[in-house]
């Protein structure tokens, strides 16, 4: 996300802002060959430096084993759970940033995100952000 989410977002040919979208691929088609990364299009392009493209800073070496070691891995889903519920940007603090994010949620700008549902109706709407008011207000 830190790298590579501004430019392959919610626009442009590969959108990289989840695993399910990443092994989607983009408009060239898949960018993942799980357990090789060798041919995967996403490690050609960062290992010969291509991406992040411009004035970017290129992907740390360890960055880079990283993605190679998991794609080798079988590039798989991460098990995912939430720090704490309503807090969508990860920073360990429930703030406006994730009502504001909520409320992208609840407009369709952003994606459903189990961790942003903060009474367990499997949905994000009002209620989670009232909750999230009281949170912050100490209610």
């Amino acid at each position: 996300n830190q790298n590579c989410t501004s430019c392959h977002g919610a626009s442009g040919g590969l959108n990289l802002t989840s695993y399910n979208l990443v092994m989607n691929g983009g408009f060239s088609g898949s960018v993942i060959t799980p357990s090789n990364n060798i041919t995967s299009i996403l490690w050609q392009r960062i290992d010969n430096g291509s991406m992040p493209p411009g004035n970017n800073p290129e992907l740390s070496e360890t960055q880079k084993n990283i993605i190679a070691h998991w794609i080798n891995e079988g590039a798989l889903a991460e098990p995912f759970t939430c720090a704490a519920n309503g807090d969508y940007n990860f920073d360990g603090f429930i703030n406006i940033t994730d009502i504001i994010a909520s409320v992208n949620i609840i407009i369709g700008v952003y994606n459903y995100s189990e961790c942003m549902d903060m009474n367990g109706d499997e949905t994000v709407n009002i209620l989670d952000i009232l909750n999230m008011v009281n949170f912050i207000l100490g209610n």
